[in-house]
């Protein structure tokens, strides 16, 4: 077949035509797609797709029934191509398209007359890859209108197979060109996108260079060396293909920068561990617990198991009323509940002072059961220890859920909320 014209509409609109024959096969009119047939790979279809391909230049009788039949024993060929382009014709005025796409015969051949401005990608496309064309912008608007191979529902057939591979060599010409004009110009981020769809769409050991050779100039060192690890794999599992040794020359690349970065992240490393192994409970600040419940609100939805806060508070008598002792004696029985819960939480809890009389705890993936009876043992060693007129009282909610789910003793929501505003002044 020949090859389709170079002529290129920009920037189509909802008032063209519009023909997508790479990555599919798709017709799109005043912002509706045109549904013709079941499939686009049936001989109505296919007659459609070598016309609209071959534009101005049409299609012999013959080239259509050897595309269509040449592969079936039919009797009668012609004939059957006569009821196909009927069938076609049919279609077309049925549909959205009514009398704007015509399909007639004229010396020999068929041809589509379109009566509307229609805009194609592969004409567009093979205007943008020219050979000589040097504008970042025309290739780049080539690299996003290959979608994909050349109508791959019809890739068994020969002249499809043949067209593909025309593009297909536009389109790593395309590509090759963008490495060398946005390396230069140090575009990695840009660079890795394009390559990245390249990859994706044709595994091969070019694009998963340029990809790795991107990831490593951002610096995204870990990312590097995991595409290596998959390049080799689908290379030499699926593809049952070696490496040229260009994976292997960035693989040392990536290796040299890892030595140099090594002390550097060790030392962080270093410095986000705890300095000893430390069995007890996690004390932090006010402002780091919140950073923490934060987060358990956040990861709760993907956790089979919940988390819950416990507010533990101090009163003169069990009704809640404010405190009034001396700041001695609210320490004393602020150091005996530490204590407690030194004692009773788990190393995966924390927990936190808020103000004078209150005490926050975050219990990491535990029942309500679990929470009643680490807040029992809690309370118990309080109680037997205390020799004040200063009471503990508790309360438990879910985390990610309003305040509160549940209560174990007396204290009522006003009043918890009564003692957070008498600290807070």
């Amino acid at each position: 077949m020949e090859s389709v014209q170079q002529n290129a509409v920009l920037n189509p609109d909802d008032g063209i035509v519009q023909v997508r024959m790479l990555g599919g096969f798709s017709i799109r009119w005043k912002g509706e797609l045109v549904h013709l047939e079941r499939t686009n790979r049936t001989k109505v279809m296919q007659i459609l797709q070598i016309l609209l391909y071959m534009g101005e230049n049409g299609a012999t009788s013959e080239m259509l029934m050897e595309e269509l039949f040449g592969e079936e024993s039919i009797a009668d060929p012609a004939n059957n191509l006569k009821v196909t382009i009927s069938h076609l014709r049919k279609t077309l005025k049925n549909s959205i398209l009514g009398e704007s796409f015509q399909v007639q015969y004229c010396s020999g051949g068929y041809y589509l007359k379109v009566g509307v401005p229609m805009w194609m990608d592969i004409r567009e496309f093979a205007a943008c890859t020219e050979p000589g064309i040097s504008s970042p912008d025309t290739l780049l608007r080539a690299e996003s209108l290959y979608e994909g191979e050349f109508l791959p529902h019809l890739n068994d057939l020969p002249w499809v197979g043949t067209v593909a591979s025309f593009f297909r060599e536009r389109y790593f010409d395309c590509l090759h060109r963008l490495y060398q004009m946005l390396s230069a110009q140090n575009e990695w981020r840009q660079l890795l996108l394009i390559a990245g769809r390249a990859a994706a769409r044709y595994p091969q050991e070019d694009w998963y260079c340029i990809c790795m050779k991107c990831l490593i100039e951002l610096k995204q060192l870990p990312a590097a060396r995991d595409l290596y690890r998959q390049a080799l794999r689908i290379l030499s599992d699926e593809l049952n293909t070696d490496s040229s040794g260009r994976l292997e020359e960035l693989l040392h690349q990536l290796e040299e920068l890892e030595k140099q970065d090594r002390p550097y992240i060790e030392g962080v490393f270093d410095s986000l561990q705890e300095p000893v192994v430390d069995e007890s409970p996690y004390y932090c600040s006010y402002a780091s617990f919140t950073d923490l419940y934060r987060i358990s609100c956040r990861v709760m939805p993907y956790r089979t198991k919940l988390s819950h806060l416990v507010v533990y508070r101090f009163s003169e008598s069990g009704e809640g009323q404010p405190l009034s002792k001396d700041s001695v004696e609210i320490e004393q029985a602020a150091e005996l509940l530490r204590r407690g819960l030194q004692l009773n939480l788990r190393r995966s809890d924390t927990y936190t002072r808020y103000g004078t009389s209150i005490y926050l705890v975050l219990l990491i993936d535990s029942s309500w059961q679990d929470c009643v009876e680490i807040d029992r043992s809690i309370r118990r060693f309080y109680d037997l220890h205390q020799n004040q007129e200063i009471v503990l009282h508790s309360t438990i909610s879910r985390v990610g859920e309003n305040f509160p789910v549940g209560s174990l003793e007396r204290p009522a929501l006003e009043s918890f909320f009564f003692a957070a505003r008498e600290e807070s002044k």
